[in-house]
C-alpha cells in the first residue's frame, strides 16, 4: 500500500481492493507530486511527497500500485483449473490458477500419457480424459520436495481430485503409464499405481495394445540439442527411457549407438518397475541405486548427438533391438538466408542457441528525441536496415533488419539501460478481476524514472552505446550504455548513465554470469553498488525510495509467474547459493546464474565456485548435471573441506519432457 499526504485526506491504495486511481505524477517537469525539484539535487536528500487522486481521464492502461511481498515462497496446496479449452495442454499437463490468483503451469506426477505435439498415438483420448477429471474443478497438490518445479518452470505435484488420485484413473484405463521421478526424501508408496497399470497391460487396453509398448522399455524423451551449447557442456544432451514392464530391468550390457556408428555400453544399473534412468552425454558419477533419478554418464567430452539428422538406437546384451528414434529437426537453410537482403531480428531468434551470432554497428547512436519508459528504459527511433550487420556461424553477413521493441506502442526501439535494474512503473499485469493494468512499484520507481529524464535533460548530449556481443535482448530490445556529455573543452564531462543510476541508489545492480562474463565490468558496478548501499541511497535507504522487493521479483509476481529458481554467487567468497538464499547476500556481492547455465558455471576454471553450506536446508537436488573433474576438484578441496559444501545437482529438478 501507498498512502498520499496533501492537504486532502490522505487515501490509501490497495490492488487488493481493485482501485481506480493512480499516483499523480506530472510527465512533463521535474516535480513529483506537484513539488519542483530542482535536477541539481541528489535524489536521495528530497523529501518526496505523493498524493494519491482519481485519475483525470482514462489512459491507455491505469496504473495501480501493488503493495510489496516479502514472504518465502511456498507451492500451493491446491490450484483451480479453469474451464477453458486451452487449460489442458496434454494428457499429463494442466495450467492452473492459485488461491493468491498466481497462474501456474502444472505436471502431473507418477504417470506419462502419450505427446500431443507431435501428435501420439493416444494422446486425444489421454487429454480428453484429464479434461473430463480436471476442467473447472479444484485439484489438490502433493509434493515431494520443497521446491517442486522442473526445468521448465512447472509444477511436479501428485494431483488429486475429490480425494481420487488423478494419475491412478488415467493408468487403470491405459491413458498413461507409470512414470516415477523420486527425490531424496521421497517414501511415498506406489504400488497401489503398479496394481492397476498391470491389469490395464494384461487387459491390453489403451496404449497396450500399440506395438511400441509391447517392449519393457519406453523412450519417454531425447535431447540432442539442449538449451545452451552442447560442445561446451555435452551433458545438456541426454534421454530418459522407463521400465514399462512388470518387474525390474538390469541394463547393464545395453549398448547406445548414434548414426556415426558410435557406441557406449550402460553399466550395470537395476530399473524398478515405473523408474526412469537419464541418461547424458557427458562425464559425471553415475547414480544407479533407488529411490533417487537413476543416471548414467557416457563419458564423452563432447557432444554424442548431432543437432539434425542423427538416429538413437538401443539394443540389448543379445543385440535385439530395443528402440530406434530418428531426430527429426530442420536445419539452419543458410541458403536461404543467403538469398535474403537483410535478416531481420526474428530469423536471428530461430536460428536456435548453437548457432554463433555476432553483430557489428555503431559505436554510438545518439538518443535524438528519445520517448520515456521507466528508470532503466526509453525508446529512439529505429535504426536504417544496415546500420547494423549480423553474421551467423562466421560465413554469412546480411544487414540487420530491425523492428520496433516487444513494449513499444509507438514504432520505437526500445533501450535498456545494460547492468542496472530500476523500480517498476509500468509492467502490464492482469488483476483477479481480469482487468489489465499497469503493475507499478510505487515511488521508488516513480523517482527513479524522474531522476533519470532530469539527468537526461535536452540540452545534454545523449547516446547510448551498444553492448558488442550481443546487442539485443529476447524482447528485441538494445541493449547498451548510456552516455551524457555536457560542456566542452576542459569543462567537458562524460558521464556514464548506467553507473549513476547504481551509484545514486535509483536501481540495483544485475550482473548475470556467462561464458565470456566481464569481471571487470561486474567489479566496476559493484563497487558502485556498495557505495550506495553503505549510504543508504535511494533504494537501500529508510526515506520514501526505499525498496522491498526486487524489481525482477516483482515482475515474476504481478504477471503471475513463480518465484525464480536460478542459483545466486556471493562474489567475495565464490559460495553459490540457492535463488531462495538471496537475502543473505548484500546486493552489491550478487551475480545471478540462470537455471540453463548452472551446470558450465560450475565448471568455469576461471573462478572456481563452490557450494554454499546452508545448515538445516535439505540439499538441493536441482542444479548441476555434471560432477566437476577430479583434478580441479582435487585442488579445490584443499582450500576448502568438503564436508561444509553441500551437493548441487540440478538435473534432480525432474527435468520432465
Amino acid at each position: 500500500m501507498i498512502s498520499g499526504i496533501s492537504g486532502r485526506k490522505s487515501e490509501t491504495l490497495d490492488v487488493r481492493s481493485a482501485p481506480a486511481t493512480e499516483i499523480s505524477l506530472d510527465p512533463t517537469t521535474s516535480s513529483i507530486g506537484g513539488l519542483p525539484q530542482p535536477p541539481s539535487v541528489p535524489a536521495r536528500d528530497i523529501l518526496v511527497k505523493a498524493e494519491v487522486t482519481p485519475s483525470p481521464e482514462p489512459r491507455r492502461l491505469r496504473t495501480v500500485v501493488f503493495p510489496p511481498l516479502s514472504t518465502t515462497w511456498t507451492p500451493p496446496a491446491s490450484l483451480f483449473i479453469p474451464d477453458d479449452p486451452k487449460a489442458v495442454s496434454d494428457g499429463d499437463s494442466a495450467r492452473g490458477v492459485s488461491k493468491d490468483g498466481v497462474r501456474y503451469s502444472l505436471r502431473f506426477a507418477d504417470m506419462n500419457a502419450p505427446e500431443s505435439r507431435p501428435a501420439e498415438a493416444g494422446s486425444d483420448a489421454a487429454q480428453q480424459r484429464l479434461e473430463k477429471l480436471v476442467r473447472g474443478k479444484e485439484t489438490q497438490e502433493q509434493y515431494t520436495s520443497k521446491d517442486p518445479r522442473d526445468s521448465y518452470g512447472r509444477l511436479v505435484a501428485r494431483v488429486s481430485v475429490d480425494g481420487e488420485l488423478v494419475a491412478k484413473d488415467l493408468i487403470s484405463k491405459g491413458l498413461a503409464h507409470c512414470y516415477f521421478i523420486l527425490g531424496p526424501d521421497d517414501i511415498i508408496d506406489r504400488s497401489e499405481l503398479v496394481t492397476v497399470q498391470k491389469a490395464a497391460q494384461d487387459a491390453k487396453i489403451g496404449i497396450w495394445a500399440q506395438p511400441r509398448f509391447q517392449k519393457q522399455l519406453t523412450l519417454t524423451s531425447w535431447h540432442p540439442n539442449g538449451r545452451g551449447n552442447d560442445i561446451d557442456n555435452p551433458n545438456i544432451e541426454y534421454f530418459r527411457v522407463c521400465n514399462i514392464s512388470q518387474s525390474p530391468l538390469k541394463l547393464g550390457g545395453y549398448v547406445v549407438t548414434n548414426k556415426a556408428g558410435k557406441s557406449w555400453t550402460l553399466p550395470k544399473v537395476t530399473v524398478p518397475v515405473g523408474h526412469t534412468l537419464m541418461v547424458f552425454s557427458g562425464q559425471g558419477t553415475n547414480q544407479l541405486e533407488p529411490p533417487t533419478q537413476l543416471k548414467i554418464y557416457l563419458g564423452s567430452r563432447t557432444e554424442v548427438w548431432n543437432n539434425i539428422d542423427d538416429r538413437l538406437t538401443l539394443r540389448d546384451r543379445k543385440g535385439e533391438l530395443v528402440f530406434e528414434r530418428l531426430q527429426q529437426q530442420d536445419p539452419i537453410n543458410l541458403s536461404k538466408l543467403a538469398a535474403k537482403k537483410s535478416i531481420s531480428q526474428k530469423d536471428v531468434r530461430a536460428l536456435g542457441s548453437d548457432t554463433r551470432v555476432s553483430y557489428s554497428g555503431p559505436t554510438r547512436i545518439s538518443l535524438g528525441d528519445y520517448e520515456r519508459g521507466d528508470g532503466d528504459s526509453l525508446g529512439i527511433a529505429i535504426p536504417k536496415t544496415g546500420e547494423f550487420n549480423v553474421t551467423i556461424n562466421g560465413r554469412l553477413t546480411r544487414p540487420l533488419e530491425i523492428s520496433k521493441g516487444d513494449q513499444s506502442s509507438t514504432g520505437r526501439l526500445d533501450v535498456r539501460f545494460y547492468g542496472v535494474d530500476c523500480p517498476e512503473t509500468e509492467v502490464v499485469a492482469k488483476l483477479p478481476t481480469g482487468e489489465r493494468v499497469f503493475a507499478s512499484q510505487g515511488l521508488p520507481g516513480e523517482i527513479a524514472k524522474k531522476m533519470l529524464y532530469a539527468k537526461l535533460d535536452p540540452s545534454v548530449d545523449r547516446e547510448v552505446e551498444p553492448l558488442k556481443r550481443s546487442p539485443f535482448d529476447f524482447y528485441n530490445r538494445l541493449l547498451g550504455i548510456v552516455w551524457a556529455t555536457t560542456g566542452e573543452g576542459v569543462n567537458k564531462k562524460v558521464e556514464n548513465i548506467n553507473h549513476w543510476l547504481i551509484a545514486e541508489g535509483h536501481g540495483e545492480m544485475v550482473s548475470t554470469w556467462s561464458k565470456d562474463f566481464d569481471v571487470h565490468d561486474h567489479e566496476a558496478r559493484s563497487a558502485l553498488a556498495k557505495l550506495a548501499f553503505t549510504e543508504k541511497r535511494g533504494i537501500y535507504g529508510d526515506g520514501t525510495q526505499k525498496l522491498v522487493e526486487r524489481p525482477a521479483d516483482f515482475r515474476r509476481r504481478v504477471q503471475g509467474r513463480p518465484p525464480s529458481d536460478d542459483l545466486v554467487i556471493d562474489w567475495t567468497t565464490k559460495l553459490v547459493y540457492p535463488y531462495s538464499a538471496l537475502a543473505t547476500i548484500e546486493p552489491w556481492k550478487r551475480v545471478y546464474i540462470l537455471k540453463k547455465d548452472a551446470d558450465l558455471a560450475m565448471r568455469d576454471k576461471r573462478f572456481n565456485f563452490e557450494l554454499a553450506p546452508l545448515e538445516g536446508t535439505e540439499p538441493l537436488q536441482a542444479a548441476v548435471n555434471q560432477t566437476r573433474p577430479k583434478s580441479a576438484k582435487a585442488d579445490r578441496t584443499q582450500r576448502r573441506p568438503t564436508a561444509s559444501v553441500l551437493r548441487l545437482q540440478i538435473s534432480e529438478k525432474t527435468q520432465q519432457a
